[in-house]
Formats: C-alpha cells, sequence, structure tokens
C-alpha cells in the first residue's frame, strides 16, 4: 500500500519534480496550489502521510500553509525560495520534519532523501535516556516528527531493563 504525499506548491515546474520524486518512492501524490485548495483537499482526506509546504502560495504569502498542515496532524517538509534567518527561524519554531531552501538541485537530491527516510524509520527504535522531562520530551518529539519508534527511560537501570525486555536472548 503507497503512503500519501500532499504536495502544496504554486509553481508548476517545482510540483513535477516533487511529484517524480515522490513516485520513484511509490508515494500517492495530491498537488494543492493554494491554502484554499489545501482546506478543501484536507477536508475531504485528513490520511496523508507526510506533506511539501511552499512556504509563500498565492493565498499564503508568508507561511499560513506550514500552521494549518500541521494543525491537521500532517507531518511536514517546507521548502522555500526565502533565504532569510528571520524566516528560517520561524519555521523552525514549528514542529516541522525539516526546512528545505529551493536554492538549487540538490534540495530535491535532499528532499528525496527525508522522504526516504520518513518511510523507513519506524523500524529503528531509538532509546531517549535523560532524567530532566523537558529535555526528554524536547528530543523524542524531534525524534518522532522523523518517524522514528521512540521508547523512553528516566535513568540508566530503567534503560537497561527496556533494553533488556526488547533483547531477550
Amino acid at each position: 500500500m503507497s503512503k500519501k504525499l500532499l504536495v502544496i506548491e504554486d509553481s508548476k515546474p517545482i510540483a513535477r519534480i516533487i511529484e517524480t520524486i515522490a513516485q520513484s518512492l511509490n508515494f500517492d501524490v495530491t498537488l494543492a496550489t493554494s491554502l484554499e485548495s489545501v482546506k478543501k483537499i484536507v477536508e475531504e482526506d485528513n490520511s496523508f502521510f507526510v506533506a511539501t509546504v511552499d512556504y509563500g502560495l498565492p493565498d499564503a504569502e508568508n507561511g499560513e500553509a506550514i500552521p494549518y498542515v500541521i494543525s491537521k496532524g500532517i507531518p511536514s517538509i517546507v521548502l522555500t525560495g526565502m533565504m532569510d534567518d528571520e524566516t528560517r527561524q520561524e519555521i523552525l519554531s514549528q514542529p516541522v520534519i525539516d526546512y528545505i531552501p529551493k536554492e538549487n538541485s540538490q534540495a530535491f537530491l535532499y528532499l528525496k532523501r527525508i522522504l526516504e527516510y520518513q518511510l523507513t524509520n519506524s523500524i529503528y527504535g531509538i532509546l531517549v535516556v535523560d532524567d530532566s522531562l523537558s529535555t526528554r520530551n524536547y528530543i523524542v518529539e524531534l525524534l518522532k516528527r522523523r518517524n522514528f519508534t521512540v521508547y523512553t527511560a528516566t535513568q540508566g537501570k530503567e534503560a537497561f531493563r527496556s533494553i533488556s525486555r526488547k533483547f531477550r536472548y
């Protein structure tokens, strides 16, 4: 069964590149060219595995599509031609998978790698051990965005017991 990718991009050539990359990874692709079209699509079907979100859309020039898509529970990768630090910080302050500047063709190779990882990371379990709840939760959130299976422990003994239960010989 193929995973569904929502491509939010108003540039037809870039949308086509993303679609080609996604199809090479066996994604079922749905294209939206505006925030309005995203809302219509997501109202009908919210079962997307991941989305690529263009920062600037005709009806959402300042990244308004990003929090909308995230609020619908769709993990998001943001692509943008905006290269300034303020925009970068604004994007990364949201729970996105990653932020990719569309500055050259390498950006699309990186996008392909991220999409591949989103498909395969769930087979990997990562144990996060930290006695600070806030630090542990922060790291867990970052790893879950990347689709890893995450386990937690507050101290070494608890971590060792957790590993021992998972890997009985």
